[in-house]
């Protein structure tokens, strides 16, 4: 999300009037005083956080799997249900020629940068890791106003229609968590190891 509010500071002629300004700046500030007890947690705990989420992710990466990407589209699909998915997939492939010419409104090029930016991070990061169904959701924040920008009644008649069908689909409906959970945990216990076996020096 940080990411996207950079990309959309750069599009935005006054978003780059902006950090000739004082409130860029200031905001950052207060973003490190309010975040400031997890890097000082992390500081005194050889920022094990940070390492869980960057080296060992890459220590334990796989290399190029189509598996992971095709997991991470398929737990979208579970989550935010298949109309909302494929009005959002048709609004990103509509918008990136229009940004590149920077020719998206500005309204809508806020609700791109939050959504779309966020969004190509996670593919490419599932390409080589395995990317958690819950970690795309704050995207589908923007992401779920942008798509009814167009789709309007017509996304939510059927999104209802999904939430109903995906509801009577008991079996399914149980099955697919745990498959994803159960994947996780295979994935997630090795980096955990590596992270504690990290720590276990300094704290001995």
């Amino acid at each position: 999300l940080f990411l996207g509010a950079g990309v959309l500071l750069l599009a935005l002629p006054r978003g780059r009037r902006a950090f000739a300004t004082p409130w860029p700046w200031l905001g950052l500030l207060v973003a490190g005083l309010a975040t400031a007890p997890v890097w000082i947690w992390n500081a005194r705990h050889d920022w094990v956080s940070f390492l869980f989420q960057t080296a060992g992710r890459v220590e334990h990466a796989r290399g190029l799997s189509p598996w992971n990407l095709l997991g991470l589209v398929g737990s979208q699909l579970v989550l935010v249900l298949p109309p909302l998915l494929w009005a959002w997939g048709r609004e990103a492939v509509h918008a990136v020629p229009r940004m590149l010419r920077r020719s998206l409104p500005p309204e809508e090029l806020f609700l791109a940068s939050f959504s779309l930016v966020p969004a190509a991070v996670l593919l490419v990061v599932s390409l080589g890791a395995v990317v958690k169904p819950n970690w795309p959701l704050p995207l589908w924040v923007a992401g779920a106003l942008w798509a009814a920008r167009r789709s309007g009644p017509w996304l939510l008649r059927w999104n209802v229609a999904a939430s109903s069908a995906s509801q009577l689909a008991d079996p399914a409906k149980d099955v697919m968590p745990a498959l994803f959970t159960s994947a996780s945990i295979r994935f997630q216990r090795p980096i955990a190891a590596s992270a504690i076996a990290r720590q276990a020096p300094s704290s001995a």
